[in-house]
């Protein structure tokens, strides 16, 4: 079977509360926020989940609220490693991280009614949404992202992109 691709949800400009927003007098201000930098190596993925853990067991949120959070950001920073180019690396050692490296930029923002997760990588390739079957090795990683979030997408940033999830905050 064929899957079906469709292009993620192309925005103007920031999702409202976007980190890229902060700080300017019409952006909803957040109860709680986080923000880690990552060089885009193979052991991003593993390092954003553990540092979406420690934030958001700090800010109060479930284990289960916690850990699809960290699914989502599992996804999302894989891809923006993938797409930065340098998925030839996922296979190099942890401890021979590549020093011409990108980095990729982890946002999480808590909010009353909601938790918005923005990962930021300098490149231009749009999150692609496949249909995934069950014989599809790859692929099923934005599908995920899409089937948990109340809402995503994508928007240019200066250097690249930025691809959000917005998930429910459990009340």
């Amino acid at each position: 079977m064929i899957a079906t691709m469709a292009i993620a949800h192309l925005i103007d400009r920031p999702v409202p509360g976007s980190v890229t927003q902060s700080g300017m007098p019409a952006s909803p201000r957040p109860l709680n926020a986080g923000h880690m930098q990552f060089p885009a190596t193979a052991t991003t993925p593993r390092r954003a989940r553990e540092y979406t853990d420690w934030f958001l067991g700090l800010c109060g949120f479930t284990r289960e609220a916690i850990e699809t959070a960290q699914l989502v950001v599992s996804e999302l920073t894989t891809n923006a490693f993938t797409a930065t180019g340098n998925d030839s690396e996922a296979h190099r050692p942890a401890h021979a991280e590549p020093a011409s490296a990108g980095i990729i930029d982890l946002s999480l923002r808590h909010f009353s009614d909601r938790l918005l997760i923005e990962v930021i990588d300098s490149s231009q390739k749009q999150p692609v949404l496949a249909n995934p079957d069950a014989d599809m090795e790859h692929g099923r990683g934005v599908w995920l992202v899409a089937s948990l979030s109340r809402e995503w997408g994508y928007f240019p940033v200066h250097s690249g992109k930025c691809v959000y999830s917005v998930l429910n905050v459990p009340g």
